[in-house]
C-alpha cells in the first residue's frame, strides 16, 4: 500500500502540472488532479482487493499495512534485513518514539512477549503489521525459526510488554544467537523503567548498577544484598509487589535500616509515585500502606547513604529501648517497630524474638509450642512473630472458636494469625478444604490465606513472606469469600505430615474479621457459602438419599454424580465443576426452541466461579442462534457473569476450551452477553451445543435465552428477511431506510454539508450517520470533502487504552464497524480537531456511511462531527467571479473560461487564445484567434480562420475554411457469378470531394458457353489478363480446368469471388 500511495501522489502532480498548462477554457479538472486532496489510508479490512494484493507482495506479509491518514508524507523506506530490538511504553502510551512506530509499522513481522498486550499499542498508533508470540515458554523453539526468517532478508522487530527487550525480558538468547550468525542487530532505544526510576530517585547517578529482580528466597536474597554491600554505586533492583516486604526486609537485615533508598512505583502511569527515605522507614512504611503495583527499588551505595557496616547498638541498649517503649503503653509488636524505627536496628534483634522467645546465636527459641493442641496458643516464624492458635477440624464449629476471646480472628493492617489444624496424611481423607470468610462489618479488609505442611516437630517454620508456602489465595480483595481445596495426592512426600500451618494476614491498609472452616473428607468437597456447611460432592452430609448430586464416592476419591449434576458427555474439561457435582446440565429440547421460538428461563442463580451449561441443537435447517445472558439488577450491583458456547461437549474458559463467547464480557461491566451463531461461520456447526454461564466476584441471578431466527436477527423489525437466490440459499435482510447492518439493527442519522452533529459524553460503541449523496457538479468540479471530528472524555486520556475513531464505509450491506470499513480517522486527543480528506470520487456510487467508534464502549465520551463540502477553483476564479461549493467558477458578465480569464466583449482579448464560431453551411467551425496591435493592448479576434474543424464525417478541404463529404474512399469492387467489375474512386487535387465512378473501369464476363470448364471468349480474355497481372497464367489455368487443389489456401469457391476478394482486401490489386 505505501508504494501504491506513492505513485498516486506523482501521478496527482503531473496531471496538476498537465491542467495549468491547458487552455483556460478546457474542462476544469477533477478532483484527484490537485495535490490539495490526498488519498486517505485505506485499511487492510476494506481496501480493494487489487491494493491489498500489490500492498501484500510489495511488503511481504500476511495482511497489506495501513498508512497514515491525511496529506501524510511518502511511504516509510523499507527496512534493512536485520532483528529489531524496539523499546515501548512502560505505562504510558505516549511514550513512545517516532522512529519506533516506523519500524513496527515497516517490519515484516513483530515479535511480542504478549500480544494481546502489545495489541493496545497498535490499536492505539494503528499499525497492523503481523504479531507473533515470543515469550520464556517458546523462545526456544521459535528461535530456530525466526533466525531462518533473518538469513533470508526478513525485517523483524522485537518487543517485550514494556520497556526494552532482553533487560529481564525475552531476547537475550535470540539476540546473542542472532549475533553469533552474523546477522543485523539493530537496537531502537526508548522508554526504561530502570532509566526513569535512576534520573529521578535524588540518588547519585554518576555510576548504577543494575540488578535484575531480586532473588524469589529470602536467604538467595539476603546473599545477594550482601554481596553487594560493599559497592558504592547506586544499587537499582526490580520488585514485584507480592515480594516488595520481604525483599526491604532482608535488605535493612543485611544493609542496614540507614541505608537511604528510592521506591519508584507504578512508573509513568496515572498512579507514578517516588517513595525516598531509609530501608527501614521503607519497610514500616509498606507494611502499613500494602504494595500496590510494579516498583523499581533503588537503594545507595555503600557510602552515599549509610551502610549495613555501623556499630550495632548492644542488646541492653536495644531492651532497654523496648522496655521503655512498653512502659509507655505500647503493645510489644508496636514497641518493637517503634524501636527498629528510632534505631535504625534489625527488626529481628530489636524485638529479641518478638518478645516470644530467646535469642541464642542468632537463633530465637520461640516460647510455647510450635504445634499447639485445641484451645492452646504458642508462637512460630524465624522471629517468633507468628502466633499459632491450636485447633480442631468440626463440621458444625468454626476453627477460631476457641480463640475468638484471645482476638485471634480479628487482624490489625499487616498482621497475621497462624492456626495448627491436625491432618495426618496416614489417616483416610483424601481432600482438605478451607472457606475463610470476611466477617468485617465494614465490609472492608482483605484476609489472605496461606497453608504449610508440617510435621509438627518444628523444623517446618512460617514466615511473613508471602514465598515459601506449599498454598495461598489473596483473592479476597474482590472476594469476600476464599474456598480453597488441597488434594493429599498433590503433596509431595506427605506421609511424614501431621497437618498443616494455616495462617491469616490482613493485607492492606484497614483491618479485618474473619472467620474460618475446614474440613476432610474422602471426595473433592466444598462450602455452602451461606451456612458454611461441609459439602462432598457438592452435597451436605445430612442430606436424604433423593437429593443428594451423587450415587457414590468411588474408591480413587471420585464423585459418580447422578441427574443434571452427571457429566452430559464421557469427556469434560477439568475445573468447570463436573468433578464436585457443583455444574448442573439443563436440556433445552427441540421442542422447545423451534424456527422463531424463544427459549427463556428467569432467576438463575449463580455463585462466585461455579457454572451453569444449558445444552441445545443446532439443526440443518437452522440459519441463526442467538444465546445471551442478562443479569437481573441495576448498573453498579455487585456481581457478573461470562457466557462461552462449545460445540459436543460443555464449554470451559481456558484455551480451545470454547468455540464463541460475547465480544464485550463482564470484564467491561457489560450486564448483557450475546453470542450470535449463524451459518457460514467458520464456527457453525450442526448438532450439540453447549453454553456455559459461569459467575464472577458475588452472587448473581440472570435470565437465559436461546433464540433461532431464519433471517440475521429477524431484521429487527426494521427490514424484510429475502433469500439471496444462490445455492446453498442464503438468507439476508432488506433494511428500511434510515437502517443497516446485516440485521437491521443500525440506526442513521442524516448528515448535512457544514452542519455539526454534537454528543454529549455518554457510553456507546457506534453510532451511525449518513453522508450526504455525491452528485455530478462535484464529481466534474475540483471539490475537497473534509470530515472534521473531535472527542471529550470524562477520564484522563492516558487512561484510555484506545481511542475514539470516525469509520466510513460503503452501505453494502453492513455499517462500519471496528473490523469492516474503508476510511479511518483516529481520535487521539481529547479536544483536538482531526481532519480526513476526501475526493469525491472516493464517496461516490452506493450510499456511504460514517460511524463513530468508541472502543470502550463503558466509557462515557461526546464527540463533534461536521462534514465539509470544499470546492478548489481555478485561480480563485481570476477575480472574475465566485468558486461555487462544487468547485466551479461562476463567473462575472463579460468574462468566460474556467477561471474566468476569458473576457468576451469584441473590444479585448487574450492575446493567443481563440474563440470558437459555428459555421452550420460549411458543416464546421472557425477558430478565431486573438490578436493585438503593436501597442498589444487593442486586442480583438480577427475574422479569418486560425483554424477550421469539420463536423464528423467530413473533411476540411485543402487549406479551404470548407468542409466536404467524400462519397468513397477506395476503389469499389464487384463480382458475381456472371462478371467482374472495378469502379474507380476518385479525387480532385484541390481537396474536393471524392467520387465513385458509374461505370466499370475493368469490367470481365465470367460465365461463356463452356460454364466452369468451357473457355469462352470472356473466359480467355479473363486469363489473358490474370497472365498479365499476376504472371502465373499456366497455374490459374490449371485451376480453372482442373479446380483448387487442396494445398493452395484459397476459399472453396474459387477465384470467382474468393481469390480477388483476398487480394483486394489486403491491396494487391
Amino acid at each position: 500500500m505505501p508504494f501504491a500511495i506513492t505513485g498516486l501522489r506523482w501521478a496527482f502532480a503531473a496531471q496538476q502540472l498537465t491542467s495549468l498548462r491547458a487552455f483556460h477554457a478546457s474542462p476544469q479538472p477533477k478532483c484527484c488532479r490537485r495535490t490539495l486532496c490526498s488519498v486517505p489510508a485505506l485499511t487492510s479490512a476494506a481496501a480493494s482487493s487489487d491494493a491489498a494484493t500489490a500492498a501484500a507482495a510489495a511488503s511481504n506479509l500476511d495482511s497489506p499495512p495501513v498508512t497514515t491518514t491525511g496529506d501524510a508524507a511518502d511511504a516509510a523506506p523499507e527496512l534493512d534485513p536485520g532483528l529489531y530490538i524496539v523499546s515501548t511504553p512502560i505505562g504510558n502510551l505516549e511514550d513512545i518514539t517516532l522512529r519506533a512506530l516506523r519500524v513496527l509499522r515497516t517490519a515484516s513481522l513483530v515479535l511480542a512477549e504478549d500480544t494481546r498486550h502489545t495489541a493496545k499499542l497498535f490499536s492505539r498508533y494503528d499499525i497492523h503489521t503481523r504479531l507473533s508470540s515470543f515469550h520464556q515458554h517458546n523462545e526456544r523453539h521459535k528461535q530456530a525459526l525466526v533466525l531462518r526468517q533473518l538469513q533470508q532478508g526478513a525485517a523483524i522487530a522485537l518487543v517485550c510488554d514494556a520497556g526494552t527487550p532482553g533487560i529481564n525480558d525475552p531476547g537475550t538468547a535470540l539476540v546473542a544467537a542472532a549475533v553469533a550468525a552474523g546477522l543485523n542487530v539493530i537496537p531502537v532505544p526508548g522508554a526504561s523503567a530502570v532509566l526513569a526510576a535512576v534520573v529521578a530517585s535524588g540518588l547519585p547517578t554518576d555510576q548504577f548498577l543494575f540488578c535484575g529482580f531480586t532473588a524469589p528466597k529470602s536467604g538467595a536474597r539476603q546473599k545477594q544484598f550482601a554481596s553487594l554491600a560493599a559497592q558504592e554505586a547506586t544499587l537499582a533492583f526490580y520488585v514485584s509487589p507480592h515480594s516488595l516486604l520481604a525483599a526491604l526486609e532482608d535488605a535493612a537485615q543485611v544493609l542496614g535500616g540507614n541505608r537511604q533508598c528510592c521506591l519508584a512505583r507504578e512508573l509513568t502511569k496515572r498512579h507514578e509515585e517516588f517513595w525516598r527515605g531509609s530501608l527501614g522507614d521503607a519497610l514500616l512504611e509498606f507494611r502499613q500502606r500494602g504494595p500496590r503495583g510494579e516498583f523499581v527499588l533503588l537503594i545507595a551505595g555503600g557510602s552515599a547513604g549509610g551502610d549495613g557496616g555501623e556499630t550495632p547498638l548492644s542488646e541492653e541498649q536495644i531492651v532497654g529501648a523496648l522496655r521503655e517503649a512498653v512502659a509507655a503503653g505500647e503493645s510489644p509488636s508496636s514497641a518493637a517497630k517503634s524501636v527498629a524505627k528510632q534505631l535504625g536496628q534489625n527488626r529481628k534483634l530489636a524485638e529479641d524474638c518478638s518478645g516470644h522467645g530467646t535469642l541464642v546465636d542468632g537463633v530465637c527459641h520461640c516460647t510455647g509450642s510450635v504445634w499447639p493442641a485445641p484451645g492452646d496458643l504458642g508462637y512460630t516464624g524465624p522471629a517468633c512473630e507468628l502466633p499459632i492458635f491450636g485447633a480442631a477440624i468440626s463440621d458444625t464449629t468454626d476453627v477460631t472458636a476457641e480463640c475468638r476471646g484471645s482476638g485471634c480472628a480479628s487482624l490489625g493492617p499487616g498482621d497475621w494469625s497462624c492456626y495448627a489444624i491436625s491432618a495426618p496424611f496416614n489417616s483416610s481423607w483424601n481432600y482438605f478444604t478451607l472457606l475463610v470468610q470476611r466477617t468485617s462489618t465494614d465490609e472492608k479488609g482483605d484476609p489472605d490465606l496461606f497453608g504449610l505442611w508440617t510435621d509438627g516437630s518444628g523444623s517446618i517454620v512460617p514466615n511473613t513472606s508471602v514465598r515459601g508456602w506449599d498454598f495461598q489465595d489473596t483473592s479476597s480483595a474482590s472476594h469476600p469469600t476464599i474456598l480453597k481445596s488441597v488434594r493429599k495426592a498433590d503433596v509431595a512426600g506427605g506421609q511424614a505430615y501431621a497437618g498443616a500451618y494455616v495462617c491469616i494476614r490482613a493485607y492492606g491498609p484497614s483491618p479485618v474479621d474473619f472467620s474460618l472452616h475446614a474440613t476432610l473428607t474422602s471426595c473433592p468437597s466444598s462450602f455452602d457459602p451461606a451456612s458454611a456447611t461441609p459439602l462432598e460432592c457438592s452435597t451436605a452430609r445430612d442430606t436424604s438419599e433423593a437429593e443428594r448430586r451423587y450415587t457414590e464416592c468411588s474408591a480413587a476419591g471420585e464423585c459418580v454424580c447422578s441427574g443434571q449434576w452427571a457429566r452430559p458427555v464421557p469427556s469434560v474439561f477439568p475445573g468447570i465443576g463436573f468433578e464436585d457435582c457443583s455444574t448442573p446440565t439443563l436440556n433445552v429440547s427441540r421442542a422447545a426452541l423451534s424456527l422463531n421460538k424463544t427459549f427463556s428461563v428467569e432467576h438463575q442463580e449463580l455463585q462466585p466461579d461455579s457454572w451453569t451449561q444449558y445444552r441445545f441443537h443446532v439443526d440443518e435447517d437452522d440459519f441463526e442462534v442467538v444465546v445471551s445472558v442478562a443479569l437481573e439488577g441495576e448498573p453498579g450491583d455487585p456481581g457478573s457473569a461470562d457466557l462461552y458456547l462449545k460445540s459436543e461437549q460443555p464449554a470451559g474458559w481456558g484455551p480451545r476450551q470454547y468455540d464463541l463467547r460475547p465480544r464485550w464480557n463482564a470484564a467491561t461491566g457489560d450486564r448483557t452477553l450475546e453470542v450470535v451463531l449463524r451459518a457460514g461461520m467458520s464456527q457453525w456447526r450442526t448438532g450439540v451445543w453447549f453454553a456455559g454461564v459461569v459467575g464472577s466476584s458475588a452472587p448473581v441471578n440472570f435470565t437465559f435465552t436461546i433464540h433461532k431466527n431464519d433471517c440475521p436477527g429477524n431484521c429487527s423489525s426494521h427490514g424484510t428477511c429475502t433469500s439471496t437466490g444462490v445455492e446453498p440459499p442464503q438468507k439476508q435482510c432488506q433494511c428500511d431506510e434510515g437502517y443497516g447492518g446485516i440485521d437491521c439493527s443500525k440506526a442513521s442519522s442524516t448528515l448535512e454539508f457544514g452542519h455539526t452533529i454534537t454528543q454529549e459524553p455518554v457510553p456507546f460503541e457506534l453510532n451511525f450517520f449518513s453522508l450526504p449523496p455525491v452528485t455530478e457538479g462535484q464529481l466534474s468540479g475540483n471539490v475537497e470533502l473534509v470530515v472534521e471530528a473531535a472527542y471529550q472524555a470524562t477520564v484522563a486520556t492516558h487512561w484510555l487504552e484506545a481511542h475514539p475513531s470516525v469509520l466510513l464505509a460503503e452501505a453494502d450491506g453492513d455499517y462500519p464497524g471496528a473490523d469492516h470499513f474503508r476510511y479511518k480517522l483516529s481520535l487521539d486527543r481529547p479536544g483536538s480537531p482531526y481532519n480526513l480528506s476526501l475526493c469525491p470520487s472516493q464517496v461516490r456510487g452506493a450510499n456511504w456511511t460514517l460511524a463513530v467508534y468508541n472502543p470502550m464502549p463503558t466509557i462515557p465520551i461526546g464527540y463533534n462531527v461536521t462534514v465539509h463540502r470544499i470546492g478548489r477553483c481555478l485561480h480563485a476564479c481570476s477575480g472574475h467571479g465566485t468558486c461555487s461549493s462544487d468547485g466551479l467558477c461562476e463567473c462575472a458578465a463579460d468574462w468566460a473560461g474556467g477561471d474566468c480569464s476569458v473576457p468576451l466583449n469584441t473590444t479585448s482579448c487574450l492575446p493567443g487564445s481563440q474563440r470558437a464560431l459555428d459555421r452550420p453551411d460549411q458543416h464546421g467551425t472557425c477558430w478565431q484567434e486573438c490578436r493585438c496591435a503593436g501597442n498589444g493592448t487593442d486586442c480583438a479576434f480577427s475574422d479569418s480562420c486560425a483554424g477550421f474543424s469539420c463536423q464528423e464525417g467530413w473533411r476540411r478541404r485543402a487549406t479551404e475554411d470548407e468542409c466536404v463529404q467524400d462519397e468513397c474512399i477506395k476503389d469499389e469492387f464487384h463480382a458475381d457469378s456472371k462478371q467482374v467489375c472495378l469502379k474507380n474512386c476518385t479525387c480532385p487535387a484541390d481537396g474536393g470531394p471524392c467520387t465513385l465512378a458509374t461505370t466499370c473501369s475493368i469490367r470481365i464476363d465470367i460465365q461463356g458457353s463452356g460454364g466452369r470448364h468451357g473457355v469462352g471468349g470472356g473466359a480467355f480474355f479473363f486469363w489473358m489478363l490474370c497472365f498479365t497481372l499476376a504472371g502465373g497464367g499456366g497455374v490459374l489455368a490449371y485451376i480453372h480446368r482442373r479446380g483448387v487443389p487442396p494445398w493452395l489456401p484459397i476459399r472453396e469457391r474459387g477465384y470467382l469471388g474468393g481469390l480477388y476478394n483476398e487480394m483486394s482486401e489486403h491491396n494487391g490489386i
